[in-house]
């Protein structure tokens, strides 16, 4: 039964057999979901070993979670927030138990060699059939749309079966962190091929987003590193990437709509209405509006303890005047709207703890691992927690292994 769990796995990483969006219930429906639910159902009573990391984590944001969910009480109409909100503080530990503690008990590689063949060769096909796309868009062939339920053309921009370009962008940095981090389980020639093949499969997803949590990361970076001389070198290196992906993203005509709206943005929010080209970006764009507004009023008791969980959703509803569940793509915005500095607080604890589990000493790995972060907390992404929570169960075995030796 672990195939099936495998399958799941890899399936809810692949956003492009996404079946239905999250509009109608706030949680999308993948094939992945599907062998999931089959292996749950079989195994039920096999999977309740908590002795996991992180897990204190976790629970502390999940306790937060909960306490917020009363303080829309506070300041909204109670009748108006959506159905789904006392339904939020539970997600965090789905996940969590879905992705980490689950994939933690589950795998365990007795032929490591083989394991990381197949990985090899996984990345490997995702890169060779996301070029393939690519390329042949210049013969207006759309080799792959966007999801499987949609045939929704992105334009010329990588993103494989990762699903959206920006989706793309957070797995792609997630795999270059793995590949890093098991660098000594790939040949030096496959290592370097791959790490190159990624960083240029990067920058023609020309995604905003993308740009956004690189700089997110190399925040965190900043705030979490010793200081040393080597972190100009590390500057340098991050800055280069940054204009280089700039400079493709900027080739996009999208990008010069966004960066010629932007510039009415908030005048056109404070009479309730909004850019044409922003329109796909509203979940996002609002409760960042409102925390600003907020910040001009002198109000910040929101500001430090949120607006309670789920409320980033409704903020949205009401602008355009219908009941549906949209929430920010972007991670921190719907972390810092809904729990506030406090919620941040937590989540930076939860990274901290993480690089400490994960062993990471070298700096141009923790490099990585924060850009990772990053992108996941510029737009939300499960396939943070599936590539954590696979390196986590790896460790595991590895470790096993070695003690047994």
């Amino acid at each position: 039964m672990k195939s099936v769990f495998y399958f799941g796995i890899l399936f809810e990483f692949l956003l492009f057999f996404l079946l239905f969006d999250n509009n109608l219930i706030g949680i999308s429906l993948t094939i992945g979901k599907f062998f999931l639910l089959v292996f749950y159902i079989l195994n039920f009573k096999k999977i309740f070993d908590f002795n996991v990391p992180l897990l204190k984590e976790f629970v502390l944001i999940f306790l937060y979670s909960v306490l917020s969910i009363f303080f829309p009480f506070l300041y909204y109409d109670v009748f108006i927030l959506n159905k789904r909100f006392l339904l939020e503080p539970f997600l965090y530990l789905i996940y969590y138990f879905i992705f980490v503690v689950t994939t933690y008990n589950i795998v365990f590689i007795n032929d490591k060699k083989y394991f990381f063949k197949i990985i090899k060769y996984l990345i490997l096909f995702l890169l060779c059939i996301g070029y393939l796309d690519f390329f042949l868009y210049i013969i207006n062939i759309d080799l792959i749309p966007r999801h499987i339920s949609d045939g929704r053309n992105v334009g010329q921009r990588f993103h494989s079966l990762f699903g959206e370009p920006r989706d793309a962008f957070v797995c792609l940095i997630g795999i270059i962190f793995f590949i890093n981090y098991y660098k000594n389980y790939f040949s030096n020639i496959i290592y370097k091929s791959l790490f190159l093949l990624i960083i240029l499969a990067l920058l023609l997803t020309k995604s905003l987003s993308g740009i956004i949590g690189i700089f997110f990361g190399f925040i965190l970076y900043t705030i979490f590193i010793p200081k040393s001389r080597k972190i100009l070198i590390y500057y340098i290196l991050v800055a280069s990437f940054l204009y280089l992906f700039i400079f493709i993203a900027l080739s996009d005509p999208r990008m010069e709509l966004y960066l010629e709206q932007s510039k009415n943005l908030f005048y056109a929010l404070e009479r309730s209405s909004i850019p044409p080209v922003f329109e796909g970006q509203i979940a996002s764009i609002l409760p960042f509006f409102k925390i600003i507004q907020e910040i001009f009023n002198n109000i910040y008791l929101f500001i430090v303890f949120g607006h309670g969980n789920g409320t980033s959703s409704q903020i949205s509803s009401k602008f355009i005047g219908q009941d549906n569940i949209a929430y920010p793509a972007s991670q921190l915005i719907r972390i810092f709207f809904e729990l506030g500095l406090v919620g941040i607080f937590l989540w930076l604890k939860l990274f901290s703890k993480l690089k400490k589990v994960l062993r990471i000493n070298n700096n141009i790995t923790f490099l990585i691992f924060c850009l990772f972060v990053g992108s996941y907390l510029s737009h939300r992404s499960n396939s943070f927690l599936i590539i954590i929570g696979l390196i986590l169960g790896l460790n595991k075995t590895i470790f096993y292994n070695a003690s047994k030796n």
